[in-house]
């Protein structure tokens, strides 16, 4: 997946590879190679609102600075700002570990949009719960006079039972950047620092009264867990964002207290493996996420026949893991009836989240899990239920294809309290439990539906959060109120179009709102193009429709045209006709024909392979429209863009130019072209007699994986131009 960001900063050197006014030999060091991490596209131009010069005036400009012919030596290689996507970060946070996927979830509710915090306090973690360490006792006051008896080791479940547990369970989190994500971002052409992303430190604590309900006791048994009585106290980040703002946040925390006291239908085998949860409809994903949390850490799974230890695999809000149990030398009363049995989780599988592919999970292999601790059940062998539970769990993900390093620690546990008889659910208990399902949700433990849900309502929250509740036309007000001052180069008015984004997000209407603003030639121009800006920067459907109407009218300035393009190019998922907008105007004489032409190179790259052949033929011919020099640039840092094979013998020509500027930008026009062929050519480019060459050809061997684009970047380690070298080191370090 493309890891890229969503719009050009003014003050970062590459939005587009600009040439103008620019000598050969600086051209290269300063404007296109600086790091390998950052590099990605080239994209369209951003346009400023702005009059731009005419083609005749750059060409004059060209002329003069080419009659100077000084070469100034290379200038060292400035700092470059390194940017955050916040849509790669969010994707991938949402891989979080054990039940602190269901805690951090909730208290990102408040942390997408919390004040930058205070230095956090020493301590912020709550201590293992008091029921925990009564559990403990009662395990120590039973005998060893026998051993526990493996016989009965099945849930003896009838339908009318109702088994009654009081529970508590603390989860303490700690959530920082992870270094393999840092890594493989910069592979990627990523640029994320650690600066960039807060930590989150948490704890919460949950606990109440569990009324297990057996509904039906068939070859399937279902309960129905009815929580009351429900306590839930949060600490560390999330309680500073709620105590910082005691209306709205508190208001909803105290909404969500009183929510967590409903019911999860739970659908278990005689042996505990637990095939499904469900809750009745309208149940918020954060109260689903801490009840299923508890329904899922609060369990074991029984041999099918009585061993002294097993291995069973399960699941838990953190995704599919092994369990190796072992119910061998442990404590048991006189009469032999209880068991000690001990769960310990080996190794998770598969990750449960919205992962980038949208699959639902990751696997395992994209986390570094470790894992320390384990559970606890006391058996009761003769009415095959447990008497208590105990968890003390800590669990560290190291993220790969996730943004954080995740440390949480899981204590608590379930204590039997009495059990009862309800007839009537005992004789009615299947259609009971059918009509719960007709009218309710489920989710499936270890899928990543509930993540899905979770992320959903995050993002809303953190898109609200930044409209800070303006209106459309409050936001489009104030923007016409800053370019009336000319004050649109400012902090607020680059805020401003974060707002609209976020507004255009949340609302289609507001969309429709921009649209209207946005052909009317009333409107203030530089207004127009924010909001074109703020369009693509939504990446929604309908903003995304929009946008294309914007870019396919020849009515409009070429300045909007040119941003609508440059916003459909950089969309994941661009929609339907973007391609053929951008070749109907990338023809040379087009007003708009220079980002349509850069567009059409990037929307080619993501088309189907099966239709390569046919845009390396359309940009061709694009290409050999006109022989002027700034057509043939464009149309060169288009091929780059687009990376076909098919088009790799135009971009041969331009290496074989005597003009050491055209020869830098084909080099650089290799990066996403595959093949030996395409390695062959960069490897003479890093032959080239020309730094400047050299230093291109080590810019694209930065996007390139394998062991040929290594072992050159190796050998240009040793190059006599101190930028080369740099270069070098700088892509070697990023992979």
């Amino acid at each position: 997946m493309s890891r890229k960001k969503r719009r050009p900063d003014p003050s970062d050197p590459f939005p587009l590879i600009s040439w103008d006014g620019v000598s050969e030999e600086e051209s290269v060091g300063t404007a296109v190679l600086e790091e390998a991490a950052p590099f990605e596209e080239v994209e369209p131009p951003a346009v400023k609102p702005v009059a731009s010069p005419s083609r005749q005036e750059r060409k004059q400009k060209r002329k003069k600075e080419r009659a100077a012919a000084v070469v100034p030596p290379p200038a060292p290689l400035p700092k470059v700002p390194r940017t955050f996507d916040t849509r790669f970060w969010f994707r991938a946070a949402l891989a979080l570990g054990g039940a602190a996927i269901a805690a951090t979830l909730v208290a990102s509710v408040w942390l997408w949009n919390r004040p930058e915090p205070a230095a956090a306090p020493a301590e912020i973690a709550f201590a293992i719960p008091a029921i925990a360490n009564s559990i403990e006792d009662l395990e120590k006051s039973l005998t060893k006079d026998s051993a526990p008896s493996l016989d009965g080791l099945a849930f003896g479940y009838r339908a009318g039972d109702v088994l009654t547990y009081n529970f508590e369970f603390v989860q303490n989190l700690n959530v920082g950047l992870s270094a393999g994500f840092m890594e493989t971002a910069q592979r990627r052409g990523g640029s994320v620092t650690a600066s960039q992303i807060r930590d989150v430190r948490l704890g919460w604590r949950l606990g109440g009264r569990a009324d297990l309900a057996v509904y039906e006791a068939g070859e399937k048994i279902v309960v129905g867990w009815r929580f009351s009585s429900m306590s839930l106290d949060l600490r560390g980040d999330a309680a500073d964002a709620v105590a910082a703002a005691p209306g709205e946040r508190a208001g909803s925390l105290d909404a969500l207290r009183s929510e967590l006291n409903r019911e999860a239908l739970v659908t278990m085998t005689r042996r505990g493996g637990i095939e499904g949860v469900a809750f009745a409809k309208g149940t918020t994903p954060w109260v689903q996420a801490l009840l299923s949390a508890v329904v899922l850490t609060a369990r074991v799974t029984l041999p099918e026949t009585p061993l002294a230890a097993w291995r069973a695999t399960e699941a838990d809000a953190t995704g599919q893991y092994v369990a190796d149990y072992a119910s061998e030398g442990g404590f048991s009363t006189a009469d032999g009836k209880t068991a000690r049995i001990e769960r310990t989780k080996a190794a998770y599988e598969q990750l449960t989240c919205q992962s980038p592919a949208g699959t639902g999970s990751m696997s395992a292999d994209d986390a570094k899990a470790s894992l320390e601790g384990g559970a606890v059940a006391l058996w009761d062998s003769g009415n095959g239920r447990f008497r208590t539970f105990r968890v003390d769990e800590k669990l560290r993900l190291e993220g790969k294809e996730f943004a954080q390093t995740i440390t949480s620690s899981t204590a608590g546990g379930m204590r039997f309290a009495s059990a009862a008889r309800d007839e009537n659910l005992a004789a009615n208990g299947a259609s009971m439990a059918k009509a719960f399902r007709a009218n309710g949700e489920g989710m499936k433990p270890g899928s990543g539906d509930l993540a899905a849900k979770l992320a959903g309502q995050a993002e809303v929250a953190r898109l609200r959060g930044v409209t800070g509740g303006m209106s459309i036309d409050d936001a489009i007000a104030r923007l016409e109120g800053l370019a009336a001052a000319d004050q649109l180069d400012s902090q607020e008015a680059a805020e401003l179009v974060d707002r609209l984004a976020a507004i255009l997000k949340l609302d289609d209407s507001a969309v429709s709102v921009a649209l209207e603003v946005i052909l009317q030639a009333t409107a203030h121009p530089a207004v127009r193009v924010a909001l074109t800006d703020a369009l693509g920067a939504a990446e929604t459907p309908r903003s995304l429709q929009a946008l294309l109407e914007v870019a396919a009218n020849t009515a409009l300035e070429p300045d909007i045209r040119g941003n609508a393009f440059t916003g459909l190019a950089m969309a994941d998922a661009p929609p339907a006709g973007a391609e053929a907008a951008a070749r109907a105007a990338a023809r040379f004489g087009d007003p708009s024909a220079e980002p349509a032409l850069l567009a059409l190179g990037m929307l080619a790259r993501k088309a189907d392979t099966a239709r390569a052949e046919e845009l390396a033929d359309t940009l061709k011919s694009l290409g050999r429209a006109s022989s002027d020099p700034d057509w043939q640039s464009n149309y060169l840092e288009s091929l780059g863009n687009a990376g076909l094979p098919g088009t790799l013998g135009e971009v041969e020509k331009f290496l074989a130019r005597d003009d050491v500027h055209t020869r830098a930008r084909a080099a650089f026009a290799l990066r996403f072209v595959k093949g030996e062929r395409a390695e062959a050519l960069l490897a003479s480019a890093r032959t080239d007699a020309a730094p400047a060459v050299r230093l291109a050809a080590v810019g694209a061997l930065g996007f390139r994986e394998g062991d040929a684009a290594r072992a050159m970047l190796e050998d240009a380690l040793r190059d006599s131009d101190a930028h080369v070298r740099a270069m070098a080191e700088r892509a070697l370090a990023s992979k």
